[in-house]
C-alpha cells in the first residue's frame, strides 16, 4: 500500500493540476464503470447484505452517484476559477484570489451501509477537485469490495494499453 501512495504521489506531484477536461475525462470513466457494471454492483450488494433489492441499489446507491457525477461535470470549471477577495487594509492597492488546487491524494474509507455511493460519492469529489485516491471499502461488504478492485484494475489495465 505504502508503494501504491508513493506511485500515487509521484504522478499527482509530475501532473500539478490537472485542466477541467482532464478532470470531465476521469468522472466520465467513472460513470462509464458504474453504468457498463450496474448488475454486477447490485449483485454483489445483495450477496453481502444476503437478500438486498435490486431496486434499492438502484435508487438509493447508483442512480444519486450518476448524478453527483453528471453534476461535478457540468460545474468542475466553475468551481476551478480563481476568486477575487478583497485585501485587508495594509494591502489597499493591491489584489488578493483565492486559488483551488488538488491536495495531491486523498484517501476515502466507506462504511458498510451503503457501500456504493458511500465510496465513490467522495471519489467524484475528489476528482472532480483534481486530485488522487486509494479508497478502502468495508469489510464488511467483501464481495463488493473485490468487486470494485477488479473493476478499477481492469480499468486502469485498458487505459494503460491505449
Amino acid at each position: 500500500m505504502e508503494n501504491t501512495l508513493t506511485c500515487m504521489r509521484a504522478a499527482a506531484s509530475a501532473e500539478r493540476i490537472p485542466d477541467a477536461n482532464i478532470r470531465r475525462r476521469r468522472l466520465d470513466a467513472l460513470r462509464r464503470l458504474v453504468k457498463e457494471n450496474r448488475d454486477a454492483i447490485a449483485r454483489a450488494i445483495d450477496a453481502d447484505f444476503g437478500g438486498r433489492p435490486t431496486q434499492e441499489t438502484e435508487i438509493l446507491e447508483i442512480v444519486p452517484l450518476l448524478g453527483a457525477i453528471r453534476h461535478a461535470r457540468s460545474h468542475v470549471a466553475r468551481w476551478m476559477r480563481d476568486e477575487r477577495r478583497a485585501p485587508s487594509l495594509a494591502f489597499r492597492g493591491g489584489r488578493a484570489w483565492v486559488r483551488h488546487e488538488p491536495l495531491g491524494v486523498v484517501g476515502i474509507v466507506s462504511p458498510w451501509n451503503f457501500p456504493l455511493y458511500l465510496c465513490l460519492g467522495p471519489l467524484v469529489d475528489a476528482l472532480a477537485a483534481g486530485n488522487r485516491a486509494m479508497i478502502k471499502p468495508s469489510e464488511l461488504t467483501p464481495r463488493f469490495s473485490e468487486l470494485l478492485a477488479d473493476l478499477v484494475v481492469r480499468r486502469s489495465s485498458r487505459m494503460k494499453s491505449r
